[in-house]
């Protein structure tokens, strides 16, 4: 098999465009995002037919303090592949070249995540010096129950008093209101270890998705509240929420928004809402306490990382071996 690195959408060949995370539109979006870079990789076999393809982004992201700027690899998945393919075989084709591309765009660290399974890739990711942390998921699933019955009795309440007080969740794209919510999530997560704001570039293009929306609660015409969910393979993925404090706190814009985009998932006929990156898991975590107020079933997977300073590597490995 052969794997061929495309790095500009105008050499794109068509593929599947079932997994939004891994298609030539999400490619595109990054492409026009600045300081991000798509490289897609494409798996040919002998008879030259595609199959499987890869997308990997690197991000660089700016620092107050000394090299002022730095760069990491992430990679949502595992990647699309063909139904008579050894996706574990062609997996560790695509992780040898995909792990070489971040180490010669000098990037800091490199991250797999969301992969379908616990164990997927476990051997190849091993074998190319990557360790991996236990990470929480929560879905919210519809196939059994009703979304209003899946609620937990305080998050009803929270609901409700997010009712009283007049807090309104819609979807938008006004350029106006996109400005708004970019600056709310910036806020949000100023001070938050690993979580960057996309460009506000990346808002936009979001907006003017099919496989994306843009999510936003008010009171009294101010914004408290914001989400970013993408759509892909039928289900619905929260991929960013934030929201005002203090003040506003007692509203529950918080959930007033994810309810809002559970019952828009559900009227839309997905099979489930996922909620990628509700943390570690110990506790006490609050955000996931407030996820699982939903209704939603935990999800424990790996993350796999890999630092480029090999002595840090080690000691990373060690502690969450350990």
């Amino acid at each position: 098999m052969a794997i061929e690195i495309v790095t500009r959408s105008s050499n794109l060949p068509s593929i599947d465009e079932t997994d939004f995370f891994h298609s030539k539109e999400l490619f595109l979006i990054i492409e026009n995002t600045p300081l991000h870079k798509p490289y897609m990789l494409i798996v040919r076999n002998e008879q030259k037919e595609i199959v499987a393809h890869l997308l990997g982004v690197v991000v660089r992201k700016r620092m107050w303090l000394p090299p002022f700027m730095y760069s990491y690899g992430r990679v949502y998945g595992e990647g699309v592949y063909e139904k008579d393919c050894n996706r574990q075989q062609v997996f560790a084709l695509m992780l040898e070249k995909i792990t070489q591309i971040f180490r010669r765009t000098l990037c800091l660290y490199f991250e797999f995540s969301d992969l379908s399974t616990k164990m997927f890739g476990y051997k190849s990711f091993r074998e190319h010096g990557y360790f991996h942390v236990n990470w929480q998921e929560i879905h919210n699933s519809f196939a059994e129950d009703d979304p209003e019955s899946m609620l937990s009795e305080k998050m009803k309440k929270k609901l409700e008093l997010s009712r009283q007080r007049n807090v309104t969740t819609r979807t938008i794209t006004d350029p106006e209101e996109i400005t708004t919510l970019y600056a709310l999530t910036k806020k949000y997560f100023r001070f938050r270890v690993r979580r960057q704001t996309p460009p506000k570039k990346q808002f936009i293009q979001f907006s003017q998705s099919t496989n994306t929306k843009l999510f936003a609660s008010f009171i009294n015409n101010k914004m408290v509240a914001s989400a970013v969910c993408a759509y892909s393979n039928g289900n619905a993925y929260l991929w960013i929420l934030a929201s005002k404090r203090k003040s506003y706190y007692t509203s529950h814009p918080d959930a007033a928004i994810v309810w809002h985009i559970i019952k828009d998932a559900h009227d839309a006929g997905m099979n489930q809402v996922c909620f990628l990156d509700a943390g570690l898991p110990i506790r006490p975590n609050s955000y996931r306490d407030f996820i699982l107020g939903f209704g939603g079933k935990p999800v424990t997977k790996y993350r796999w990382f890999n630092i480029s300073v090999p002595w840090i590597n080690r000691i990373a490995h060690w502690f969450f071996s350990s």
